[in-house]
């Protein structure tokens, strides 16, 4: 009797990713990014250890009743974070992973009412749960979680994470 075995997850891959973040306050929109992921055992456990750079961007346009004054504000954000998951269960073409972050978000704020450009960091602590589907070389993830990420700086105060979903593929390169 043959016993079909796990698909070979590899231990290092390098993903591109897209998703969609809600701050459940004023803040929402698509993110993209890249990220680097290395599994690693301990004991009957499988471990990732992840970091990732993702982009967003926010705009604003505010306008007077007569529409003579307009100001337009910009928000340019790169959330850097290192993550770990454990693998909770997996299959031959499919794992379910929970996982932990942390990190520093970088943010630039302009608008054209002041002609103030500011930039700030702030930090960044989050959890998550995610979907790893082998395919090819790699697989395709999906992910869902929630970040804790404000940034303050000279004229704005936002929080840059929030409820989030993920989709991406992994290349496995070894």
């Amino acid at each position: 009797v043959e016993l079909p075995m796990r698909e070979n997850p590899k231990r290092f891959l390098i993903g591109v990713r897209g998703g969609f973040t809600h701050s459940l306050k004023e803040l929402m929109g698509a993110r993209v990014g890249v990220d680097v992921s290395v599994n690693l055992r301990a004991g009957p456990v499988m471990l990732w250890l992840s970091a990732l750079v993702q982009g967003g961007l926010a705009s604003q346009a505010v306008s007077d009743a007569s529409g003579s004054l307009t100001s337009q504000s910009q928000l340019y954000f790169l959330p850097l974070q290192g993550r770990l998951a454990a693998e909770l269960w997996a299959g031959r073409r499919l794992s379910v992973l929970l996982g932990a972050s942390g990190g520093a978000t970088w943010a630039m704020y302009t608008t054209t009412l002041t002609g103030l450009t500011s930039v700030a960091w702030g930090p960044s602590a989050g959890a998550f749960a995610g979907l790893n589907i082998a395919a090819g070389p790699g697989h395709l993830f999906l992910e869902a979680g929630y970040t804790w990420a404000p940034v303050a700086g000279v004229g704005f105060r936002v929080e840059t994470g929030g409820v989030h979903v993920a989709a991406g593929y992994r290349l496995g390169l070894f």
